[in-house]
């Protein structure tokens, strides 16, 4: 993806759940969860509305206490390790930011991307066509 192409979340196999503190997301063809908290969790809810880079910066900017060149490299490094996964597309739409004068910069933290496989073979099982009436479900492939 280049830096101007505007990119939301995938809707092919990937599903995520928001929390109080936490997004869980779930890569069904490859089986993977991913946790993401703090930063990580607003820009994701961010990406939801579709963004692309210099947007995604420009939210940084505004609602955390960091420079333009720290967004700029943290918003590049999240979208390359998110896309990384499959989990974003291309997309027409790009929600636009609107700075509040309002609202007080909050300290920034690096946004972590926790990821873990430990249930990949139990998530690349299919719960709609693998029942079989002698063997049940789950049907291993």
């Amino acid at each position: 993806m280049n830096n101007m192409k505007n990119f939301t979340i995938s809707n092919k196999g990937v599903a995520f759940e928001n929390f109080i503190d936490e997004i869980v997301v779930v890569n069904l063809p490859v089986g993977y969860y991913y946790s993401l908290k703090g930063s990580a969790r607003t820009l994701f809810l961010h990406i939801v509305n579709g963004s692309n880079r210099e947007i995604l910066s420009k939210f940084i900017v505004s609602n955390f206490e960091v420079t333009l060149d720290e967004a700029v490299s943290a918003a590049e490094d999240f979208i390359t390790k998110l896309d990384g996964h499959n989990l974003l597309v291309e997309t027409t739409n790009a929600a636009d930011i609107i700075p509040n004068e309002m609202i007080e910069r909050t300290p920034f933290d690096i946004p972590i991307i926790e990821i873990y496989d430990d249930m990949k073979e139990l998530l690349s099982l299919d719960p709609i066509h693998d029942v079989d009436s002698v063997q049940g479900w789950p049907l291993k492939k």
